[in-house]
């Protein structure tokens, strides 16, 4: 393994910040078991939009509905059925506690705190928001939906109080 080792003078002595580039297999390495679960979730993003622009597409061709009566999510939402736009829902759903998943798992890396439970939440929450967002896009059961989100936000905000208790 690579290591570049950034130094900073600071108050009562140095700062390092230590940039790992791991040259070993993906499940030799905690450090590696990250990057599983944070680029799985641009992948899903990825996937969910690709779909939602499938459904969106293939129903406005299907029914002729020009592009500019669909200018608002308004107008989107009355033109379109919810089979339709539950994608475009689900993708603004995936953003929402991505957002903290990408955060930290940047600082984890960098700050090579990276541990197995960091690496298991990290799974769970993919997996969780991937279930999520299968049950979301295709028959939509409310309660299985919310479970898999529940299940998938524990797991993220353990992560969250982990790296917040590490700080003291």
């Amino acid at each position: 393994m690579n290591k570049l080792i950034v130094t900073q003078p600071g108050a009562g002595g140095r700062l390092q910040l230590v940039l790992q580039c791991a040259l070993a297999p993906v499940w030799e390495n905690s450090m590696d078991n990250l990057l599983m679960p944070f680029f799985g979730m641009m992948m899903l993003t990825l996937l969910v939009w690709l779909y939602m622009y499938s459904k969106r597409l293939g129903y406005m061709l299907a029914n002729k509905i020009d592009a500019q009566q669909v200018a608002t999510p308004e107008q989107m939402s009355e033109l379109l059925p919810g089979r339709v736009n539950n994608p475009a829902n689900n993708l603004k759903n995936l953003f929402a506690l991505a957002v903290l998943s990408y955060v930290l798992c940047i600082y984890l890396h960098i700050t090579v705190e990276v541990d197995q439970l960091h690496v298991w939440s990290a799974y769970v929450f993919f997996v969780g928001r991937a279930i999520h967002s299968v049950i979301h896009c295709t028959f939509n059961r409310v309660g299985l939906r919310f479970l898999a989100y529940l299940i998938s936000a524990l797991a993220l905000w353990t992560m969250v109080v982990r790296c917040f208790i590490g700080l003291f």
